[in-house]
This record gives structure tokens, C-alpha cells and sequence, in this order.
């Protein structure tokens, strides 16, 4: 845990600081009532009036999210499956930030960084897949490169082939904005 994260999270529903220790007390007991160590939840979620239904709730999105984006993967169902679900994703970020383990974390971006090295992928939802993955490594601190470690390689030929292609000349493709 860094600073930032315990800045955060050293101020308690009653507006007091709270030491280090009570901090990662309540850190403990939130992981244990969740079932995981979330890595940054959104904090003023907890100051919502229906607080203590939001547990329920973003568990079963994520889990709902978790499952049908790997169905549409191992379908090969792109569209509308896997636009639909990294929709969601970013959704899911928005409203509960980074409320998910570490080890979904790291899967979840080995999958995108799957479907952003497909062969043939077009542009559209190459864009696509990288802005999904481009908001799950957002937060620098929360993956250390012992966790998780891409080849480079994919990347470098998926440039290449995006940026020195005959066809964009003739207009037959188009990149997104």
C-alpha cells in the first residue's frame, strides 16, 4: 500500500483521521467480507445513501461482466458481444473503480492484449480493445512488472501494420479517430 492509497483511506465516515493500523484493519476486513482484496474502490461510494447495497451490486456486474467477455471471446462474436462487454468494463471502472482482485486484473488485461494481436483485426476494434486496455493500466501503481509482463513484439508489427500500410494511400481503410 502506498501513500496515495493510505491518504485515501485515513479518513473515516465520521470526517476523523484514523492511524495506519485501523486503515489496514478495516482494509483487512473489507477483503474478507468481499471474498478479495479489491485494489482502489472508489472511495465516496461508501458516503451513498445505499451503500450497503453496493457490494451486491457490483459483484454480480463484475461477475456478469467476467463471464459474457469471455464468451464473446472464445466465440469470436466481436460484434456486438465484445463491444458490449467492454462497454460495460468501462462502466464497471467508472462507477466502482478498481473493485476486483489483482489476478482478474492481470487476466483480464492478457485477454484484451488477445484480442488487440488478433490477426486481421480491424482498425475500428483494435481501437477499440486498446482503449479497454488503456483504462485498465491506467493506474500505474497497482501492477508491478513482476505481475504482469506483455511481449513487445505483437505490438510492434500491429504499428507497423496500422502505420506503413499501402491500403490507407488508395482509401480503402479507414482509421478512427
Amino acid at each position: 500500500m502506498d501513500d496515495d492509497d493510505l491518504n485515501d483511506d485515513m479518513i473515516n465516515g465520521d470526517g476523523e483521521e484514523e492511524t495506519e493500523e485501523e486503515v489496514n484493519k478495516r482494509l483487512e476486513e473489507r477483503a474478507q467480507v468481499l471474498g478479495f482484496k479489491p485494489q482502489k474502490e472508489i472511495i465516496y461510494n461508501s458516503l451513498l445513501p445505499y451503500c450497503d447495497k453496493l457490494d451486491a451490486e457490483s459483484g454480480a456486474m463484475w461477475t456478469e461482466i467476467k463471464a459474457n467477455f469471455g464468451k464473446s471471446i472464445i466465440l469470436r462474436e466481436l460484434r456486438p458481444g465484445f463491444i458490449t462487454w467492454s462497454t460495460r468494463l468501462s462502466k464497471y471502472l467508472k462507477l466502482y473503480g478498481f473493485k476486483f482482485s489483482k489476478e482478474d486484473h492481470v487476466q483480464l488485461i492478457k485477454t484484451l492484449y488477445a484480442v488487440l494481436t488478433m490477426p486481421d483485426l480491424d482498425p475500428w476494434m483494435t481501437n477499440r480493445a486498446a482503449s479497454s486496455m488503456i483504462g485498465l493500466l491506467k493506474r500505474k501503481e497497482l501492477l508491478t512488472p513482476e505481475d504482469l509482463t506483455l511481449p513487445w513484439r505483437p505490438l510492434y508489427d500491429l504499428y507497423e501494420r496500422f502505420m506503413y500500410s499501402p491500403f490507407e494511400a488508395m482509401g480503402m481503410v479507414q482509421y478512427p479517430q
